[in-house]
């Protein structure tokens, strides 16, 4: 895999995870991004050195997008802290499957009660606050909309407020027809055998150097054919 480093110096890194590739495996075989960046870092290292890499956020596997790693443990924990903080600020490109058309340039916040099902791995919304329900929101901005095999899509940017598991897709099968790939939450897919790419992508991502303190944007459009049908900036 060819990794696509946005940025990188002495404390942190910044790179895209592909669609596919797990944040971090508990399989001692599986090519996650720690283990994937850990070998990079490596070739700059004595052999009897390993390098350290702080994972700091995550990404659903079948999600791509932009994430930041620390290089060293200082680093990781001003990084962590910001993020308990809700001080790093995530925008995600979406293509959802309902005609939203009537919403252009405008903002929605979507709030609901979502509940974990840890044994399955999925997650759903619940009605009303319950013992271990947690507040779930977002805010979505439609950017176009675009005729697809017959079918209405729109493209959204949302601004990711808290990070519940599964969060986006959830909210998005609930209020918005659900993304355009998604098996797991999108009726429209759950029972195609077709291989499709989950069209939710990590595109923007803020937050403050840990050392120089200075606020950083990042931002990396997908190569992904279906939002190819939009034009983004």
């Amino acid at each position: 895999m060819q990794l696509n480093i946005l940025y990188q110096d002495a404390h942190i890194i910044v790179c895209e995870k592909p669609a596919g590739t797990p944040a971090q495996s508990k399989s001692l075989y599986a090519k996650d991004m720690v283990s994937i960046l850990k070998n990079e870092l490596a070739k700059n290292f004595p052999q009897n050195r390993e390098p350290y890499l702080g994972l700091i956020h995550r990404l659903d596997q079948p999600v791509g997008g932009i994430m930041v790693f620390a290089k060293t443990p200082q680093a990781a924990k001003d990084l962590s802290l910001q993020l308990q903080n809700n001080n790093f600020r995530k925008h995600y490109l979406a293509i959802v499957t309902s005609d939203l058309g009537l919403e252009k340039g405008k903002t929605v916040t979507l709030i609901d009660e979502m509940i974990q099902n840890k044994k399955e791995n999925t997650s759903s919304i619940v009605s009303s606050k319950t013992k271990e329900s947690k507040r779930a929101e977002l805010s979505y901005t439609v950017l176009d909309t675009a005729l697809i095999n017959g079918q209405i899509v729109s493209l959204i940017d949302i601004a990711l407020i808290t990070g519940r598991h599964h969060q986006i897709r959830v909210q998005a099968a609930a209020h918005l027809g659900g993304i355009w790939g998604d098996k797991k939450y999108n009726p429209q897919f759950q029972s195609s055998k077709r291989l499709t790419t989950l069209c939710l992508y990590s595109y923007q991502l803020t937050f403050q150097h840990p050392v120089s303190k200075k606020e950083m944007t990042f931002k990396n459009v997908p190569a992904y054919d279906m939002f190819s049908k939009f034009s983004i900036r």
